[in-house]
């Protein structure tokens, strides 16, 4: 009989929002600093694709010390086991140009699906010291589930867009059929 197969991914995460806090030892706004965030929910499954970028300016141009971003954290929704924070670890001087994205940004932390909000404290230098370049950000939605092969090693993901194969840098859609993507796709930004 035949019949069809829907996986179902999570929806991506709404956008954050920020204020600036008193923080003891905080630091990040320590002169001219700019700051760009981003959100994903983690599932047992995958990882969703990241909100859209969350841009903080801190131009005062003089040292506020004991300061810190609060992040705000949406509700989570249901199968989320974690919330990963992404941040840029490069300051140009300027808001982060996200045609260049995931290039110079990094993961900033893992919080549980149930905090409502992150506090950053760390300047541009402190964070760029403790990243790990090995982890990246998501550039799909793979919450409805991966393709492993037999030895159990993910051969492909299955996005909200098709199948995807990261490895060859190739999504397999409705529309294009196989496309290979020479660039990440363009995550909107919010001020």
């Amino acid at each position: 009989m035949a019949g069809n197969i829907t996986f179902l991914p999570i929806a991506d995460p709404a956008d954050p929002l920020f204020i600036e806090i008193g923080f003891t030892g905080g630091n990040v706004d320590s002169g001219a600093n700019h700051y760009t965030y981003w959100v994903s929910y983690l599932t047992p499954t995958g990882e969703t694709q990241i909100s859209s970028a969350l841009r903080v300016a801190y131009t005062s141009g003089t040292n506020h010390p004991n300061k810190a971003t609060r992040i705000f954290l949406n509700a989570n929704p249901p199968g989320a086991t974690n919330v990963r924070i992404w941040r840029t670890y490069v300051d140009s001087g300027s808001a982060y140009n996200t045609a260049n994205f995931p290039t110079n940004v990094g993961l900033l932390t893992t919080v549980s699906p149930a905090a409502d909000h992150y506090d950053d404290w760390e300047s541009t230098a402190q964070f760029a010291t403790r990243v790990d370049s090995t982890i990246t950000p998501p550039l799909y939605n793979t919450t409805a589930g991966q393709l492993l092969s037999s030895n159990g090693t993910v051969c492909a993901f299955i996005t909200d867009q098709g199948l995807y194969f990261p490895a060859a840098n190739c999504r397999i859609n409705p529309v294009s059929a196989c496309k290979f993507i020479t660039s990440p796709p363009n995550f909107g930004t919010r001020s």
